[in-house]
C-alpha cells in the first residue's frame, strides 16, 4: 500500500518519492475501472490521473452534456452530483431546445422521466423502497436521455395520465412502458395481484375455480391460497 504525502497510506496510489522541493509522484495501483458506468447521472468516460493525494480522478459527462473531472472516491460513494445543471432554473433552460421546457417551467414528460429516476436511484426518495429498492431499474439508454424515453413514449396524453410500467416485475424499459390513468394502473396492478394469487394456489395444488369461490365467500387471501382442499368442500 503507497503512502500518502504526509506518510498516511493511500488506498489507491503508490508513493514514489521525489528530490527535495519536487513533488512526490503517484502511480495508481489496484486501480477500480469505472469507465462506462453511469452513477448519479454522471456516464464515466475515462480515467483522468490522479489528485496530490494519489487518488485517481474519472472524467464523467453528465445529463446535459457537460464533461467534468470527479474523484473516484466521491463516485463510489454518490457523491458527485451534478454539474449543477439539476438546479431547476439553470435545468429549464438546458432542455428548452430539446423540447422539455416551456416558458422556463419544466413539461410533464420531463418531471416524469426525472421522477422515474428518482424512484429508482434516489435511497432518500419518498418511493424508493417500492422501486430501486426491490430491484426496479431505469434502462441505460432512458437513464442517460431524456430525448430517447420522450421518442419512446410520446407526448402525455393528457394531465389524467402518468407514467407506467405494463409489467410490475420489469423495470423501466422500451416495450413496458406506457401512458397510463390511474383507472387504467389500477387495473393492471389488480390483473398482476390476481395472476400472483393464480400461480401461488396452483402451486399448493387448488384449482382456480376454487380459489375464485373462496374470494367470493369472503375468505382472506392467504387462506383461500394456503388451505388444502377437501372432497366435498372448497
Amino acid at each position: 500500500m503507497g503512502t500518502t504525502p504526509t506518510g498516511e497510506p493511500s488506498a489507491e496510489g503508490e508513493c514514489v518519492m521525489g528530490t527535495k522541493g519536487v513533488s512526490p509522484k503517484f502511480i495508481p495501483r489496484r486501480l477500480i475501472d469505472m469507465t462506462g458506468a453511469v452513477i448519479g447521472g454522471q456516464t464515466v468516460i475515462a480515467q483522468d490521473g490522479v489528485d496530490r493525494h494519489g487518488q485517481a480522478r474519472w472524467s464523467v459527462r453528465c445529463v446535459c452534456g457537460a464533461v467534468r473531472s470527479v474523484a473516484g472516491g466521491k463516485l463510489r460513494r454518490g457523491e458527485a452530483g451534478s454539474c449543477g445543471c439539476l438546479k431547476p432554473q439553470k435545468l429549464a433552460v438546458a432542455h428548452t431546445r430539446h423540447g422539455a421546457a416551456a416558458g422556463g417551467v419544466l413539461t410533464p414528460e420531463y418531471r416524469a422521466w426525472s421522477g422515474m429516476i428518482d424512484r429508482c436511484e434516489r435511497p432518500s426518495f419518498s418511493q424508493f423502497a417500492d422501486y430501486g429498492g426491490r430491484g426496479i431499474t431505469v434502462c441505460a439508454e432512458w437513464r442517460r436521455d431524456f430525448a430517447a424515453f420522450l421518442t419512446h413514449v410520446g407526448p402525455r396524453p393528457s394531465d389524467k395520465h402518468s407514467v407506467d410500467r405494463i409489467d410490475n416485475a420489469r423495470g423501466y424499459e422500451p416495450g413496458n412502458v406506457r401512458w397510463a390513468t390511474k383507472t387504467e394502473q389500477n387495473r393492471n396492478k389488480r390483473t398482476s395481484k390476481t395472476g400472483h394469487l393464480i400461480d401461488a394456489a396452483a402451486a399448493n395444488g387448488i384449482k382456480h375455480g376454487t380459489l375464485y369461490a373462496r374470494i367470493v365467500k369472503g375468505w382472506s387471501e392467504h387462506a383461500a391460497v394456503n388451505t388444502p382442499t377437501r372432497r366435498g368442500a372448497l
